[in-house]
This record gives C-alpha cells, structure tokens and sequence, in this order.
C-alpha cells in the first residue's frame, strides 16, 4: 500500500528500490526497502515540483484536491536537486531552471522531509492534456489557505506563501543561469522548522 502524496502524483515516476531512513534532525540512518519506509510511515526525504511563470505558480489537480506539480520519496544515494530533474523531465515541459524554495519538516499527514523546488518556465506551458492547471500568486494561495474548506493538499496547506514572495523577488534579482547549474545548487533560498497550519 502506497500511503502519502505518492500514489495521486499526477507525474507518472517510478517508485525507488530503496529510501534513507532519516533521524528527526534530517540525518540519514539506514536504508531500507522503499515498501517498507513507506508502509511502517518511517521518515524519509522526499522532492517537490512546483512550476511557474513569472508570479504565477502552477498547482495541479489530483483527485478532489489542487496539489503540487508532482512529488516522489527521494531515492537513496540521490541528489534532491538530480530528482527535481528527474521530475521536471517526466512533466513533459521543457528544460529551465530549478531553485529550491524551501524544506518542509514532517507532520502528522507527511513522515518525510519535503524539499521544494520551483521550475522557472520561459512560457506559457502546454501541460499534458490529463492535467488540470490552475495559475495562482502569492495572495491567491493566501486567500485559499484561508479557506478551511478550499480542495487543498495537506502540503499546499503548508507551503507559506511569503516564501514564493521572498523566492520571486529573489529570482527577478539573480542573474539567468542556465538549467543545469540552476540544478545543480546547493544552498536552499528558505528553510522552515515551525509546526504546519492548520
């Protein structure tokens, strides 16, 4: 049984054979078979894709609620930056830089670290026709969370909307990088530790 965000992706990724095992600190302890993380709902780290253009980011349908572009568990041995790649290709949208937004902690809802990325379309997107979009800002994510009954996921839920302020602001100053070395940073924009909304 696939528990978490992982068995709605709206991407069509693969599960990996294995996962870290992680501490309450984010430090790695074992790696175990990803079934059995997943099942026993043992902590582990996982990647997040969220796309946009200009101040507007993409949520996508899945199910009954809007959620993140896509997620996965984080493969053991692998680079969050390499699995937002890989996330990024498996949407079908072209190549652009990638930036990390923020790490979300566990909650009662997600046993694992959520590494945020966003995606910096130069364009208009052209989603896969099983998709359903919708572009929302900063203040527009502000006045859905405000909403207790708004279809959000528990992730979307979490995500402060003042990150994708700081993040746009901080991405209209940086220099244009190309993908590949938008990936491959290091160093996320923004980090929190504080409970999840509820």
């Amino acid at each position: 049984m696939l528990s978490m965000p992982y068995a709605d992706s709206a991407l069509p990724m693969p599960m990996p054979d294995a996962l870290e095992v992680v501490d309450g600190r984010n430090r790695p302890l074992l790696v175990m078979p990803c079934a059995d993380v997943l099942r026993q709902r043992l902590l582990h780290r996982a990647v997040a894709l969220l796309p946009h253009l200009r101040q507007h980011f993409f949520l996508m349908r899945r199910r009954s609620v809007w959620d993140v572009a896509g997620i996965v568990p984080l493969p053991a041995g692998e680079s969050c930056a390499l699995t937002a790649q890989q996330l990024l290709e498996q949407s079908g949208l072209p190549p652009c830089p990638l930036s990390r937004i923020a790490l979300l902690p566990p909650d009662a809802d997600f046993p694992c670290f959520v590494e945020l990325f966003a995606a910096r379309l130069h364009a208009e997107p052209r989603f896969p026709a099983a998709w359903e979009a919708l572009s929302v800002d900063a203040d527009a994510l502000t006045g859905l969370q405000a909403l207790p009954d708004a279809p959000l996921s528990p992730l979307l839920r979490r995500i402060e909307p003042q990150w994708l302020r700081d993040y746009g602001m901080a991405a209209r100053s940086a220099p244009r990088r190309s993908s590949s070395q938008a990936a491959a940073c290091t160093r996320p924009l923004l980090a929190t530790t504080s409970s999840p909304k509820r």
